[in-house]
């Protein structure tokens, strides 16, 4: 038998004795081996995620909805546009793809394209007065009831970092 980096086998071809020390000192070296694989595993599992397309699921819609708008799942298992204004709902996602009139694509986290005239670096938040829509900078105060949730970031001039507050400021 050979020997590793964690395990003397020395002690097994010998046949010598356990003694308690002995024991301890074995299941220390099967910590030690065990941390360093799961370090490295995670380090694996992270390169993995990076590099995974992500996946968006698709619903039934409206035809007004469009690529880029900020929407929510209703009960129907139907996306509909977020509002921010009295009575709107929060965004939870944005539409990534229309593969059909009536079918829509969403993204909860990561980079949408489709978009034009962001300004790199700008957060922007879900309009109180478009519903769907996005601007920067976040709405003025408005009426109780309305609210202001922060959708993204512009990547680009086309693209925004997607990533919608779960806990809107409410007015």
């Amino acid at each position: 038998m050979a020997s590793n980096k964690y395990f003397d086998r020395s002690c097994v071809e010998e046949k010598v004795p356990l003694t308690r020390k002995r024991k301890h000192r074995v299941w220390d070296r099967i910590l030690y081996a065990m941390f360093d694989c799961l370090e490295g595993g995670f380090e694996e599992v992270e390169e993995d995620i990076e590099t995974v397309a992500p996946i968006d699921p698709e619903f039934d819609c409206d035809v007004s909805v469009s690529v880029g708008d900020v929407v929510y799942v209703d009960a129907a298992n139907h996306v509909a546009l977020a509002f921010a204004g009295v009575g709107g709902n929060q965004g939870t996602h944005v539409v990534s793809a229309k593969p059909d009139p009536t079918r829509a694509r969403v993204r909860d986290i990561g980079e949408v394209s489709g978009y034009s005239g962001l300004v790199p670096g700008e957060h922007y938040y879900l309009s109180m007065v478009f519903a769907g829509k996005v601007v920067t900078p976040a709405n003025p105060v408005g009426p109780p009831g309305t609210f202001n949730q922060r959708i993204g970031v512009a990547t680009d001039v086309d693209t925004l970092a997607v990533d919608p507050d779960d806990e809107p400021i409410y007015f």
